[in-house]
């Protein structure tokens, strides 16, 4: 319960029902085959690859002054670029 005075949970620490989820999705990841299986899916399927990927990283990352750039469109481009590459083996 609440008490006058207490500061509470600290800042940016993660509560216990956060800690289960992430703790029971690496468990799954490990039963699916984790780095090998995700590696091989990622291959199977680029695209679908980059679209999590790319909703699960920073949209802006700050660089030196008030240069931002927008990391998703970065990778969009880089995996275009790929593609392209690939296409013209």
């Amino acid at each position: 319960m609440f008490q006058k005075g207490n500061p509470g949970k600290p800042k940016g620490s993660k509560n216990k029902v956060s800690f289960d989820v992430v703790k029971s999705i690496q468990g799954v990841y490990g039963w699916l085959g984790g780095d090998v299986a995700l590696l091989e899916w990622a291959k199977s399927n680029p695209e679908e690859f980059y679209k999590i990927v790319a909703k699960l990283i920073p949209k802006e990352i700050k660089l030196e002054g008030s240069m931002q750039v927008t990391f998703k469109e970065a990778l969009i481009e880089a995996a275009l670029a790929r593609k392209k590459q690939t296409e013209s083996k």
